[in-house]
């Protein structure tokens, strides 16, 4: 029926379970009580409020794209300045290009996690209150395994609180190494084979 407003509306006698439209539908607000569906395009001219789940099986494109809230996923490629992403994430800028990982405050964590299978291996990043870059290891005896100190370009293994440029808590081996003026041990310092210098 139609009313002086120029609405359309079903009467509550109306039996069918669906609506059907060949062409293009429009107007101020539409309302879909359980779902709406579209074999074509969907477009919205300004904003798009939806309070419930958000299903799409194709493309979905605009200027912004905000989600307020709740478990969020995409099944496919997700490209970030492309649109022909070639992984998982595929993140691709004009010139210089970042990725930002931000924790809550001062005194949160923020890194990245690497895991297979559900289970956790390696997590790289800020680690808590400090400013410290560190690698953590989730596999056997967890912990972190490497630190780069902020404050002095420190980097050590096997300890979280290096003294020197590179410091290491264990057992180091090489074919070569090289010191520029003094090499030091608190340790035994073993050569195996022949020492010049």
């Amino acid at each position: 029926s139609l009313d002086g407003s120029n609405a359309f509306s079903l009467s509550s006698s109306f039996s069918g379970t669906a609506l059907e439209i060949m062409g293009t539908a429009s107007g101020r607000i539409l309302h879909a009580q359980d779902e709406l569906r579209s074999s074509g395009s969907l477009i919205v001219q300004t904003t798009g409020l939806f309070k419930g789940n958000l299903t799409s099986r194709g493309t979905i494109s605009g200027a912004a794209l905000t989600v307020m809230g709740g478990t969020s996923y995409l099944m496919g490629n997700v490209g970030m300045g492309t649109a022909s992403p070639l992984v998982a994430l595929h993140v691709k800028g004009s010139a210089a290009t970042e990725i930002m990982v931000e924790g809550g405050s001062t005194t949160n964590g923020a890194d990245i996690s690497y895991r297979a299978g559900g289970t956790y291996y390696w997590a790289v990043g800020k680690n808590g209150a400090g400013a410290d870059f560190e690698w953590y290891d989730y596999q056997g005896t967890a912990g972190t395994r490497m630190v780069l100190q902020s404050s002095t370009g420190n980097l050590c293994i096997g300890t979280t609180t290096p003294t020197e440029k590179l410091e290491i808590i264990g057992t180091a081996s090489g074919r070569i190494l090289h010191a520029q003026d003094s090499l030091t041990s608190s340790g035994t310092l073993v050569w195996e084979g022949s020492a010049s210098g």
